[in-house]
């Protein structure tokens, strides 16, 4: 087939929906795994996550799920995740993962792993982070959707700092 040989059938669109871009955001709750996102001398903060979220939904059963995120009090990070979803429904589950960058503080009383309070050279309070994630989108077929996830995320920085969240 090429330009010149389409029949005028063929040249009517499909019935078949486009792809669907939102902007949100999140909240939830991050629980740190080990030493991570240590704040205070030992002593983990209630680390609580807000974001704010551009989601791209594709016709082949996968969205792009970009965030900016906010763990308060101590870190900050961007994500872009690819989604792909177990079925079309309008609940429907899904697997993922993730690449980014975030910064983690470690606050003004801390010490470094020399075990003095001045930071060396290669001390990295930054770092590429990636993570794994599964959950749900409720009301797919709407215009306003949720999202329930639980992820896993992994900061390649000096504290390797990791930890399990949860978010709506």
């Amino acid at each position: 087939a090429d330009l010149d040989n389409i029949m005028s059938i063929e040249t009517e669109a499909a019935d078949r929906r486009e792809s669907v871009g939102r902007i949100g955001f999140s909240l939830g709750y991050l629980y740190p795994s080990n030493k991570s996102f240590v704040y205070s001398n030992d002593k983990y903060s209630q680390i609580i996550k807000l974001g704010s979220s551009y989601y791209d939904e594709f016709n082949n059963n996968t969205a792009l799920l970009a965030e900016a995120t906010y763990y308060m009090p101590n870190s900050l990070g961007i994500d872009a995740n690819l989604l792909k979803f177990i079925n079309k429904d309008n609940i429907s589950p899904f697997i993922g993962g993730g690449i980014g960058m975030h910064w983690v503080s470690r606050g003004d009383d801390l010490e470094n792993s020399y075990g003095d309070d001045t930071e060396d050279a290669d001390y990295r309070r930054s770092g590429v982070t990636v993570n794994c994630q599964t959950g749900a989108v409720f009301f797919r077929t709407y215009n306003v959707n949720l999202i329930a996830r639980l992820q896993y995320i992994y900061i390649f920085n000096s504290n390797n700092d990791n930890g399990i969240v949860l978010d709506f």
